[in-house]
């Protein structure tokens, strides 16, 4: 042997490997987007596709509920695992909805009594003031006695 082939490196038949040059879709960049959320991690997501990727995730309406009018616009909505969005919606979202349907209801019904009034009307009067838990003619005797210091010429 010769020393230049002694120093040499030997290479190894390197299979040639496919590189992707096409231009990232928009299932790629979301997916992308929603890897940097940190809920999956970068071993797993390494094994699976963009659209596996998506597929774990659901997009909740926040600020404003879809229910309440909220528009389907990227600043309304919030990429959460479906775990959590179905935990969120059951703990917060439903019990939440319920109260400002049963305030809205209670609202209707006064409103409606109000209007069923006439102007100048009082309401019905509730009734007497209870009495005291004493007879009206019983006094309790005063712990003063100044008043008896007086009357005995005492000062």
């Amino acid at each position: 042997m010769t020393g230049a082939a002694e120093n040499t490196v030997p290479t190894a038949d390197v299979q040639s490997v496919a590189i992707d040059t096409r231009q990232p879709n928009l299932s790629d960049k979301l997916a992308a987007a929603l890897l940097t959320l940190g809920d999956i991690e970068y071993e797993h997501a390494k094994l699976m596709t963009a659209a596996q990727i998506i597929s774990l995730y659901h997009f909740d309406h926040y600020p404003i509920r879809r229910e309440s009018g909220g528009p389907t616009a990227p600043w309304n909505l919030v990429p959460r695992l479906i775990a959590a969005h179905r935990d969120k919606t059951a703990r917060v979202d439903h019990p939440e909805i319920a109260k400002g349907r049963d305030v809205r209801a209670s609202e209707a019904q006064h409103r409606a009594a109000m209007a069923s009034k006439e102007p100048g009307q009082k309401r019905p009067r509730r009734g007497a003031i209870p009495s005291r838990p004493f007879q009206k003619g019983h006094r309790p005797l005063s712990r003063n006695n100044f008043g008896n210091k007086i009357q005995r010429g005492q000062s």
